[in-house]
């Protein structure tokens, strides 16, 4: 094969191989956006579960009921302190 075709055919595949490459980063870029994004809302749900968890536990310790009365509670003690 004559060099000159050689040369064409090698800058002929390496734009071939860079559009691939582009779409990898490009992916790659993404799906590390979203894992992110999902290990964040996985932290807040946590976060949220375990806060739930705590104020049970506190209002049952104090025989106050569960939070849900509690919170029911709340306007009208404001409203009677005011």
């Amino acid at each position: 094969m004559e060099s000159k075709y050689s040369t064409k055919i090698l800058k002929h595949l390496e734009k071939k191989s860079e559009v691939p490459m582009e779409v990898y980063r490009s992916m790659s870029h993404e799906l590390h956006r979203l894992q992110i994004e999902l290990l964040l809302i996985l932290i807040l749900i946590n976060v949220s579960k375990d806060s739930l968890i705590i104020q049970t536990y506190i209002y049952e310790n104090l025989g106050q009921g569960s939070p849900a009365d509690v919170r029911e509670a709340e306007p009208d003690t404001v409203s009677k302190q005011t």
